[in-house]
């Protein structure tokens, strides 16, 4: 990583990756890149990102799909902050509310995981675009149309010999090779190489004495993400029926805030055969006395938005929040690029939002679930079947310890 920075009160500081090489209708999928962040005390107060080329210019989603990007922090073996977006990244800058802060020790040893899909043979064409991000799985190599151009993943990482032969697509159809994407059984004959790096400004203010960074302490978030589909890390969205007039497909998690932890009450035991995730997915440990100061969250596209509700014991259920996403409008414009998910909208509270012991919080992830307007005959996953393969439904949520806070009645 470069690193450009002016260590002052309220400062900003820019971070860049090492420059990401991708073939020309390719992917990449780094999992663990190692990041040379300022080894400095500081109170994070917001982040925002950009994918840039060689010119140090933005790249539009239609010519290289960001999947996802994120950063982690590690300190004495475990995780302390974790930060990152999906395709809505230029949209959807994380601000924290004024006081809180992510705090950084400046010991913590931080990398990314860094996953893109490179759309150049396929961006002209509707009926090769939405399956080659989505990663929907072909049923064999050699059903290309045109064996010269690379349509899409037809199998999944040879490492993962548990993964079934009816896995419609997602994740594991688009890892493989982490540095060349061989998941992708052609490319671009002789494409030319294209190189990206990853912008991140970081807004900080800095901590350079013990009290100051004691204080920080009492003000610093911790985070979680609820998935819609845990323990899974993705899910396929279904076809609605020809009679269903909304045809809307939504996911739902209940969760159970008790004992200082929030888990999943709706969850099915993790199969590592069905979806990539994890057990852990469906637990995560809260601060003392938990209030949220932030939320946002995540989808891909034909997501309609996702939403959190709370029912504290005796009352009933409330809305806490709802995050829509944006599409863009106009062709190649890197930000806005037409019919991508380009936004997300967060909510976030200035006065913590106490979520009592024995509340149900419960995550539901709208798509739409028409069936996919190009022939999906050459798939596994039919247009019959399913209408998005390996979607998300998460809601990231960022919370602090306080004594007291009011749930207010409705938080959109």
């Amino acid at each position: 990583m470069q690193l450009l920075a002016s260590f002052a009160m309220g400062a900003t500081f820019t971070l860049f990756s090492d420059p990401v090489a991708i073939p020309r209708g390719g992917i990449v999928l780094h999992p663990k890149v190692p990041i040379s962040f300022p080894a400095v005390p500081m109170a994070i107060t917001g982040i925002a990102s950009d994918f840039i080329d060689e010119h140090n210019l933005s790249v539009s989603l239609s010519d290289t799909y960001v999947h996802h990007w994120f950063f982690v922090a590690e300190r004495a073996g475990g995780r302390t902050l974790s930060v990152g977006a999906g395709s809505e990244f230029r949209g959807a800058p994380e601000v924290l509310p004024f006081p809180w802060i992510m705090q950084a020790h400046g010991d913590e040893d931080w990398w990314a995981q860094l996953h893109f899909i490179d759309l150049a043979a396929s961006k002209d064409n509707a009926t090769r675009f939405l399956p080659c991000l989505e990663c929907r799985r072909r049923r064999t190599c050699g059903a290309y149309p045109n064996a010269s151009i690379n349509d899409g993943p037809c199998v999944v990482d040879s490492a993962r010999s548990y993964i079934g032969d009816d896995y419609p697509g997602g994740i594991y159809a688009c890892g493989g090779d982490l540095n060349t994407g061989s998941d992708f059984c052609r490319r671009i004959p002789n494409a030319p190489v294209a190189k990206y790096r990853l912008r991140v400004d970081v807004t900080y203010t800095p901590l350079p004495t013990v009290a100051e960074q004691q204080s920080a302490a009492a003000r610093a978030v911790t985070d979680s993400s609820l998935h819609a589909e845990a323990p899974y890390s993705e899910y396929q969205v279904p076809t609605c029926k020809a009679t269903d007039m909304q045809c809307a497909h939504v996911k739902v998690s209940e969760w159970l805030v008790e004992g200082g932890f929030a888990k999943c009450t709706s969850c099915p035991v993790f199969n590592h055969s069905i979806a990539p995730g994890k057990s852990e997915l469906s637990s995560f440990a809260l601060p003392s006395r938990p209030a949220l100061v932030w939320a946002m969250g995540h989808q891909h596209i034909g997501g309609l938005g996702i939403q959190l509700w709370a029912t504290a014991p005796g009352e009933k259920e409330r809305l806490i929040c709802n995050s829509a996403p944006r599409y863009g409008t106009e062709d190649g414009v890197a930000g806005n690029e037409k019919g991508f998910l380009v936004g997300q909208s967060s909510c976030a509270w200035t006065d913590p939002l106490a979520i009592s012991e024995g509340t149900k919080l419960t995550v539901r992830s709208t798509y739409e679930a028409h069936a996919p307007a190009y022939d999906t005959s050459e798939y596994l996953a039919s247009g019959a079947q399913i209408a998005h393969t390996g979607v998300m439904g998460y809601m990231r949520l960022r919370w602090v310890s306080m004594p007291e806070a009011r749930m207010p009645q409705v938080v959109a």
